[in-house]
């Protein structure tokens, strides 16, 4: 080879070398992220219809260069409710003894499904986790771990053809999964191998758990929502826990399910042999819980009510990673302007302390609402504050309840006096109850999906419906009319998320500090929802949020994600993201007919990989769709329609560092 020849080739050689450096370097590839944005999904024509999750748009990543990165989103499917996995069956439904349970009580109490296995349609809550030193013969690349909670199932068919089929969200017990993942190590998609369902036999089983979030020393946080209402059911069997327990038609005195066993939040471990470990943290309340939300402290924990004139509570736990004993605080709202959603400052009531192992002593005893408390005859109508020294009058959501056992949760007028010495059992068993008797405020409605920014010390909390007691001149029989929203009833039932600035040196209302550095100290409305003017058959603005129920903010881009449970209002829900650096709201994904998205998390480097889990709750049938034609018909609509839950995720998304790492 002549001189000039080589010179050549080497020249060459270097040049490529150096664009390839350069391209890498422009890409973003060990530099820092400075700003990320979405591009947004317009609304095909065809979106009443849609079979899939269907998005069209981009996250565009900016590094502190200049240089940008642009990736498609795409939602991938890990698996659906009843697929089979490895050893287990997804969403499967096992009984105490780890049985499959195979039929269930219809909604009136004396039907029967059609007799096949059950599979939930609705996965929501999740925590996609990493557990140092896992390994596995079934994992070919990195290991992961991903729980999922399994809310209901829905529409089910008749076991007799001739009769409507019913919607079965109440009438079984739940499950949990636990799901190892294959992470391929170069693209970062994730394959699910192997699927079980926890165990929950030592909790009295599962009752309709919703969302979840990630603690920070890596358990998986969730609730169960939906609380029976232990008044009715000390009377009556809780059909659905008495089917876990294989205590058919037994009232909790007959050695049949305990309402109040449910309705806490539940905590997961997975150790480092990829066992699963469930605990419920009985010394945190007991609502109709959404999902818990850890501050950095690993001390304070914000808990959301999913209730009409329900509350918001605070736990702050005795010691950090340890949400066994603790302090329960409930706020009570100090209305500023009342317009636009309002603001107001807050107020923290303390309820009281306890440590889990009391109360869990309390449900084994078989503790029932008579012991709890003495009570007048419901509907009682009385305009003055007390009527006797001792009777208060309280209006809250008391849990479902119904001679049908409809998840019917009525609010009204109850008066009630706590029993000498039941002041713990009332304040962690009747939570919501017991923070009305102190004065706490009751009127939130349907406060669901929570958040954390923790660079700029704030939480978001969505209220999914703003309606009834929340409005100005609805307080109708309430006796107290702390929140007062003024505005287009029709703009608010759209939904609200508020900001809330996170502070030290806070007291309580006897004047007493509470000692945490991450106390809510108000509600801001920052995202407000709006009626549709146009002509269409959205109910609210299709450019704006329509119900907002899940929540998770990503610290590494600076973006909160908002999935809709719009029932309707908006034609199908979408997932958002709302950049809180210049305020955009960005649609990034439409879901598929009759369904919602659920089960969000937003993550960040999971071996150098990003993700945003969401599932979707399918079998969201118009609640009077079997009354427009025949049982046989509606049966079979219901035999034809996939209302398999879809558990899956948009990404992977090339992780690049930004200085915080997400754990929501």
């Amino acid at each position: 080879m002549r001189l000039t020849q080589f010179y050549n080739l080497s020249l060459l050689v270097v040049i490529s070398i150096s664009l390839f450096l350069l391209n890498n370097c422009t890409s973003g590839k060990n530099l820092k992220l400075s700003k990320v944005e979405f591009t947004s999904t317009s609304i095909p024509n065809n979106v009443e219809n849609l079979k899939e999750p269907y998005t069209r748009s981009s996250i565009r990543q900016t590094f502190e260069n200049g240089s940008t990165k642009e990736t498609r989103l795409k939602y991938n499917v890990l698996f659906r409710s009843g697929d089979s996995i490895g050893q287990g069956i997804a969403g499967e439904i096992q009984n105490i003894n780890g049985q499959t349970i195979q039929t269930g009580i219809a909604e009136n109490g004396t039907q029967n499904f059609k007799r096949k296995s059950i599979f939930p349609s609705g996965p929501d809550g999740n925590a996609l986790i990493s557990i140092p030193g896992f390994k596995s013969p079934k994992v070919s690349g990195n290991p992961l771990f991903l729980v999922t909670h399994f809310e209901h199932h829905r529409w089910t068919e008749n076991s007799n053809p001739q009769k409507p089929p019913f919607n079965a969200k109440n009438d079984l017990p739940m499950s949990i999964g636990l799901t190892l993942l294959d992470q391929n190590p170069l693209t970062g998609k994730l394959n699910a191998v192997d699927t079980q369902t926890i165990d929950s036999s030592s909790t009295y089983g599962i009752r309709y758990p919703c969302a979840a979030s990630l603690s920070p020393w890596n358990t998986h946080l969730g609730g169960e929502e939906g609380e029976p209402n232990a008044k009715w059911f000390e009377r009556n069997p809780l059909p659905s826990m008495n089917i876990f327990l294989n205590s058919f038609n037994k009232t909790v005195k007959e050695g049949g399910a305990n309402p109040y066993a449910y309705g806490f939040p539940i905590e997961i471990f997975v150790n480092d042999q990829g066992v699963a470990d469930i605990k419920k943290r009985y010394a945190m309340g007991r609502i109709s819980l959404e999902l818990p939300l850890v501050m950095p402290d690993e001390k304070t924990v914000y808990l959301t009510d999913d209730a009409k004139d329900g509350i918001r509570t605070m736990f702050i736990a005795d010691k950090p990673r340890d949400l066994s004993s603790g302090t329960l605080y409930a706020a009570k709202w100090l209305q500023n302007p009342d317009r636009n959603g309002g603001t107001a400052h807050l107020r923290w009531i303390k309820l009281g302390h306890s440590k889990e192992k009391e109360i869990r002593e309390l449900i084994d005893q078989r503790i029932v609402f008579s012991d709890i408390f003495d009570s007048l005859s419901s509907g009682t109508s009385n305009t003055t504050r007390e009527i006797s020294n001792t009777f208060r009058p309280i209006f809250v959501y008391q849990g479902f309840t119904d001679k049908s056992y409809k998840p019917v949760g009525e609010s009204k007028i109850n008066h009630i006096k706590v029993k000498s010495g039941m002041e713990k059992a009332a304040a962690f068993l009747e939570t919501r109850r017991y923070s009305a008797y102190l004065g706490a405020t009751t009127e939130f409605t349907k406060m669901e999906g929570q958040a954390l920014n923790k660079k700029d010390k704030k939480i978001y909390t969505a209220i999914s419906s703003a309606e009834k007691g929340m409005l100005k001149g609805k307080h109708g029989e309430r006796f107290q009319d702390d929140i007062s929203l003024d505005g287009n009833p029709k703009d608010l039932s759209c939904g609200i998320i508020y900001e809330s600035d996170l502070a030290g040196k806070v007291f309580d209302q006897l004047g007493n500090p509470i000692e945490s550095e991450w106390i809510a100290i108000n509600m801001n409305a920052l995202i407000l929802g709006k009626e549709n003017m146009k002509k269409s058959k959205d109910k609210c603005d299709v450019d704006a949020i329509a119900n907002p129920d899940n929540l998770k903010f990503s610290e590494s881009m600076q973006t909160l994600f908002i999935g809709e449970d719009s029932s309707g209002n908006h034609l199908a829900d979408f997932l958002w993201a709302y950049s809180v650096d210049s305020k955009k709201l960005t649609r990034i994904l439409i879901s598929p007919k009759s369904s919602e998205p659920s089960g969000l998390q937003a993550t960040t480097n999971y071996n150098g990989h990003t993700y945003i889990m969401t599932n979707f709750q399918r079998g969201i049938f118009p609640e009077n769709f079997a009354k427009k034609q025949s049982s046989e018909k509606a049966n079979k609509l219901v035999s034809e329609t996939d209302l398999r839950g879809i558990v899956g995720y948009l990404g992977p998304i090339p992780f690049q560092p930004s200085g915080e790492k997400d754990n929501q």
